[in-house]
């Protein structure tokens, strides 16, 4: 999916309102795999929202904070939705905030292309790609890497 085509995507989505969306994206391997290994998501998300309107903030589970970014920017003209960041070698990236729902993702990994089980690939890649997946209230995707929303 292009950039504009992404934008326009979203732009076509309420704030706050619930829509399907899927990303993709390649899992670092350990060293002496040489296997393309990929996982692919499909989750129920929102976009737009003043995180101090989710009930848990509004109920005093948790303290909000009006900080800034922990990293990365605000994309002049889509504050709100889409973060950009420069690495240091000087590469920059843009990155979509969502925000998640109750619905569980359905997640799928692919190795060379065929879906296998998440116990096949334990072995083939870093530790640190399978340690992601606690619960948070809002998260961010490469633009790259998203695949569709519909």
């Amino acid at each position: 999916m292009t950039y504009e085509k992404l934008l326009s995507a979203l732009a076509s989505k309420r704030n706050g309102s619930f829509f399907s969306c899927a990303w993709e994206r390649q899992l670092k391997t350990k060293k002496g795999v040489n296997s393309n290994i990929t996982k692919q998501v499909t989750a129920t998300v929102r976009k737009g929202i003043d995180r101090r309107n989710m009930a848990k903030f509004k109920n005093g589970l948790e303290v909000y904070r009006n900080s800034p970014l922990p990293w990365g920017q605000w994309k002049r003209g889509q504050e709100g939705l889409i973060i950009e960041y420069t690495n240091k070698k000087g590469v920059e990236k843009n990155y979509v905030r969502f925000y998640t729902t109750v619905n569980k993702p359905k997640i799928q990994y692919f190795v060379d292309g065929r879906e296998v089980p998440k116990e096949c690939i334990m072995n083939l890649v870093q530790k640190s790609e399978l340690t992601h997946e606690n619960i948070v209230d809002c998260f961010v995707v490469d633009v790259h890497n998203i695949k569709y929303i519909k």
